[in-house]
């Protein structure tokens, strides 16, 4: 029996996927480590290799994860598999067309290739110089199976998040449109569910893996579907003996110094800023042998070289934010983290102890697992920690969390079933506040709309604009270029030798410009100094050239915080005549960065 098939007679997964056959849509709850992720390739086997379908896309929210996914779960056990990401993981692999058998890729890149927008053309796009060739990319997901893993970040982990509105207008039409679609999830409140499951998919049925708990009872309340599965066997080899400790932020260095010299610590804020001010007392003070910072604003290599140092790490310490949270899996069982919303703390917990990291893992069935939360003295220190997440919700967590530590029971931050002494996590987040996916309604009708016409890309943009919607959480993201020395003005073998660090263009200029970019001045205005990048094919094959001296069309709006789209794409296209060498529809525009403003290590410096 083979690892895949290990994983999927799993009770849970063998029925989700009896579900999903019959019914083409389906929602999976299922704890952290019960291997989500690997049904995916049994789906892709039963559905694809010997079914009718085409090919199936697995969507991930971060890149960290879909880099993960790629590497150790389908790149090794299908040969046709590829990815789509901001990252060069193996460029030969890579499939902004979602033309590979078995893809996966970032809810960004997804959502941009359902809306007519292809990835690979983003900036042509934007800038009018054609609609796109998206045709190939529609024929490919309406004829694939699609796993949103990971959901409760699309439908607002992140409260006040303005991209909920195209991922359930996505997941509207995906549904009409027939398209088989399978949503998984270990940490969503049951508001989110019922509206997942009654409003959005219109009656799809759940598998729900734990026990009759209040959960459970609150979404029958709702009128879901649902089927609990017991996994007996899972629940034994998963009942670890959890510690919970609410801590002040001066008893970090002591956690630290108790554990990082024997054992990997994994350490989550919930700010970049934050995470580097820890890094750097752990390296001056000589805290722990080994250090490794992870976090949004690290470039593609250093983000890469932090991973590769991750899984090779027995002891030590990893400094990140959030975007581990969710999927990433680490060989640890001590975890520090910031406050946080019950739903984050839980995907927190579960990066510890999984087990194909076999040492700790027996480690933890041994010893059990620790949880250090940091808890400020009061409310306006709170408000110094909570970073995007709305303070009401941290504080419920927190209140929550200390009542049952005071009443000397502990929680269980991966079953979700009950045993001794033990409270299962989804039972506290119940109690805990929701970000309603509801508030969504209104942009979702409309992108609706355009998905169900025959409306172009322009069309699009126009509605973007008038509306202030939003396609993704990031935004509009840009891509600095910080190794800039090194591929100025030279032909390159491939794009992974461009060092790039990628970032919401409006956080970038209220981070202050002068001292993050390079800057053109001309008649008393500074406008963007861009990097165009363009693949030029040759007798031998292709090289890629990089010139750097180009300024933005537009010039910087002294309205840092209110930039429309118009002036996004304004700022990213180069000022030059089309009929320049390097500037062409293949052309990729990078923002210079300045020089000393990415620290090697530390990432870039925007706070």
């Amino acid at each position: 029996m083979t690892f895949i098939d290990t994983i999927y007679s799993r009770p849970g997964l063998e029925r989700a996927g009896e579900l999903f056959k019959r019914e083409g849509k389906l929602v999976l709850i299922a704890p952290t480590g019960y291997g989500k992720t690997v049904l995916s390739l049994k789906l892709y086997r039963d559905f694809v290799e010997e079914g009718p379908w085409g090919g199936l896309i697995h969507v991930a929210p971060y890149r960290a994860l879909v880099r993960q996914i790629y590497n150790e779960k389908f790149k090794p056990y299908v040969s046709t598999s590829g990815y789509q990401s901001l990252d060069y993981i193996e460029p030969g692999d890579k499939s902004p067309y979602f033309l590979r058998d078995l893809i996966v890729t970032t809810l960004d890149s997804f959502i941009y290739n359902l809306f007519r927008i292809p990835v690979a053309e983003l900036n042509k796009v934007y800038r009018m110089i054609s609609q796109g060739h998206y045709y190939p990319i529609q024929l490919s997901i309406f004829t694939s199976l699609i796993v949103l893993d990971e959901a409760h970040v699309y439908l607002g982990d992140i409260d006040e998040d303005v991209s909920i509105a195209s991922v359930v207008a996505a997941s509207r039409f995906l549904n009409n449109a027939g398209v088989p679609l399978l949503v998984e999830s270990a940490t969503m409140h049951s508001d989110l569910v019922s509206a997942l499951s009654n409003n959005i998919l219109r009656g799809s049925k759940i598998v729900y893996v734990g026990d009759e708990n209040y959960q459970v009872k609150k979404l029958k309340d709702k009128g879901v579907s649902v089927e609990v599965v017991r996994d007996i066997d899972f629940e034994s080899s998963n009942s670890f003996n959890w510690r919970t400790q609410l801590i002040s932020e001066d008893k970090i260095i002591g956690v630290l110094q108790e554990h990082c010299r024997s054992s990997l610590v994994l350490l989550i804020t919930n700010t970049v800023k934050r995470a580097v001010e820890i890094y750097d007392v752990i390296l001056e003070k000589g805290i722990c042998d080994k250090a490794v910072l992870l976090h949004g604003l690290l470039s593609n290599k250093d983000r890469e070289g932090a991973l590769s140092e991750i899984s090779k790490a027995s002891a030590g310490i990893v400094v990140s934010t959030q975007v581990v949270e969710a999927g990433v899996e680490f060989p640890s069982r001590v975890l520090i983290t910031d406050p946080a919303p019950l739903e984050n703390l839980a995907q927190r917990a579960g990066r510890l102890c999984r087990e194909k990291y076999t040492s700790i893992y027996e480690e933890c069935v041994k010893e059990g697992p620790l949880v250090y939360i940091v808890k400020p003295p009061g409310d306006s220190e709170l408000d110094e920690y909570r970073g995007p997440y709305r303070t009401e919700r941290v504080r419920s967590a927190l209140t929550s969390i200390n009542d049952v530590l005071e009443r000397g029971r502990s929680i269980d931050w991966r079953l979700m079933s009950h045993r001794e002494n033990y409270i299962p996590f989804v039972e506290l987040l119940e109690k805990t506040p929701a970000v309603q996916p509801a508030k969504a309604d209104i942009g979702a009708s409309i992108l609706e709309e355009y998905l169900k016409s025959d409306a172009t890309p322009e069309d699009l943009i126009n509605v973007l604009n008038s509306t202030g919607l939003q396609l993704t959480r990031s935004g509009f993201l840009v891509n600095l270029l910080v190794n800039t020395k090194e591929v100025c003005g030279r032909e390159l073998r491939d794009l992974g030798e461009l060092e790039t660090v990628s970032i919401d263009l409006r956080s970038l200029l209220r981070g202050g410009v002068a001292r993050v970019v390079e800057t053109i001045s001309v008649d008393d205005r500074d406008y963007l100094r861009l990097a165009a990048v363009r693949v030029v094919r040759t007798d031998g094959g292709s090289v890629v050239k990089v010139v750097c001296d180009v300024k933005s069309k537009y010039f910087i709006p002294a309205r840092l915080k209110e930039v429309t789209l118009n002036e996004y794409l304004g700022l990213i296209t180069p000022d030059v005549g089309d009929g320049e060498v390097y500037v062409g529809g293949n052309a990729v525009t990078l923002i210079v960065a300045s020089e000393g403003s990415y620290v090697r290590g530390r990432g870039l410096a925007v706070w």
